[in-house]
């Protein structure tokens, strides 16, 4: 009995083995009578889609109409339907049947062709004022001089030569004489520039005063100092090399006396002569008496006025108080 049953058993298990083998063995024609069921469909027509039937073989050519490129293509070969992207779109394209079947029709999608721009793009030309430049951070003596010094060409530094400086004093203008209080006249500068590019400056006087300037290309400029600033120096650059001009005057005074005049008075007005120092300096000699007699040294006659005018007082005041004394007693008796 337990062969038996043991038999029954190998029984089961080999037919359920053949069945499992005729199974994988007709997957494959499963899977493609499903695929074909499914891919059944025709390739698309109209559209942007243009199709064509009737073909025969395993491939085909299509050219586009004029103005039309294809961009996507769609063939069917027995009941199979491919579809391909053409990137980027061509005039003509062909198809291949992947399988050992005729094609039997084929689908093209097609796009407008690009038109090219009639106007031609301009073809920019860079220029130096174009070419992004970069400024450095100036420093604490450039911020002062706002206006930065142009850079000389090659040329141009081969012939730079150094600023000329002169001064010459000048006299007092009417609003000087009322402002300046060191009888000193004004100092004019003249700076001048012998090259081909402007160069700017500094000066420095000797009294303190200071300032900033740009002598202009062959020509030049000026400024003020008061009448002690007699020696400026120049501060500039020169190809690229700091240079110093220095230059110096006399000490410019007012010609004459002080400049602020003492007014002179009209002859006429005041018939009185102002007197001048010699005489103002010699002590004021005193009155001789008119009434003292030649040769004599006593007092004249009008010396004894005030005192016989006092003595008057007094006597006419004593005599005033005796009255009324001698009065008051008669009274009282």
């Amino acid at each position: 009995k337990m062969k038996k049953i043991n038999k029954s058993i190998f029984v089961q298990v080999g037919l359920t083995s053949v069945a499992i083998l005729l199974l994988l063995l007709s997957a494959p024609y499963l899977v493609r009578d499903i695929v074909s069921a499914q891919a059944a469909d025709v390739c698309p027509d109209g559209g942007d889609w243009v199709k064509v039937d009737g073909l025969s073989g395993q491939s085909y050519t299509y050219t586009a109409p004029e103005g039309k490129l294809v961009a996507e293509t769609c063939y069917k070969a027995g009941t199979n339907v491919v579809y391909e992207t053409i990137d980027p779109p061509q005039e003509e394209v062909t198809v291949n049947s992947e399988f050992q079947q005729d094609l039997s029709h084929a689908s093209f999608r097609l796009v407008d062709e690009p038109k090219e721009d009639p106007t031609p793009t301009p073809t920019i030309t860079a220029t130096p004022t174009m070419i992004p430049t970069f400024t450095p951070t100036p420093t604490e003596e450039e911020k002062e001089d706002p206006t930065p010094t142009p850079t000389p060409t090659e040329e141009e530094k081969e012939e730079l030569e150094e600023l000329l400086l002169s001064g010459e004093c000048l006299g007092f203008a009417e609003e000087t004489v009322i402002l300046l209080s060191n009888n000193l006249a004004s100092i004019e500068w003249t700076v001048t520039n012998n090259n081909a590019v402007p160069i700017n400056f500094s000066w420095q006087a000797n009294n303190g005063q200071s300032g900033n300037g740009t002598a202009p290309a062959n020509g030049s400029t000026t400024f003020m100092t008061d009448g002690d600033g007699n020696e400026v120096s120049l501060s500039y650059s020169l190809d690229e090399v700091e240079t110093t001009t220095e230059a110096d005057v006399e000490i410019c005074e007012e010609e004459g006396e002080d400049p602020t005049p003492t007014p002179t008075e009209e002859v006429g007005e005041d018939p009185t002569p102002t007197p001048t120092e010699e005489v103002q300096d010699q002590p004021t000699p005193m009155p001789t008496p008119v009434d003292e007699p030649a040769g004599g040294s006593g007092p004249g006659g009008s010396s004894f006025i005030p005192l016989v005018m006092l003595g008057l007082s007094g006597l006419f005041f004593l005599s005033s108080f005796v009255y009324k004394r001698i009065k008051q007693t008669v009274n009282i008796e």
